[in-house]
């Protein structure tokens, strides 16, 4: 993506489970970047490092949907 200069910002929803990972199988692009291979990127970094504070209800952590939007922007190199 970076040798062809691929930017954008992709939205993704999902689970958020009691125990604050995401739900890898509930992951949906509502929002494409206009790039696949970026819109990938997202889904896979989220399944494999994201984790929220979960919601709480009556003091327990509770699963909610929640929706994060991804930026990829390219930046110069200082030199």
């Amino acid at each position: 993506s970076v040798r062809l200069g691929e930017e954008g910002a992709v939205i993704l929803k999902f689970m958020v489970l009691p125990n604050g990972r995401v739900d890898g199988d509930t992951i949906s692009v509502v929002e494409s970047s206009g790039s696949e291979r970026l819109d990938k990127a997202a889904i896979a970094e989220a399944r494999k490092a994201w984790k929220f504070i979960p919601a709480t209800q009556d003091g327990k952590p509770v699963a909610f949907w929640h929706q994060f939007r991804v930026v990829f922007e390219l930046k110069k190199a200082r030199g």
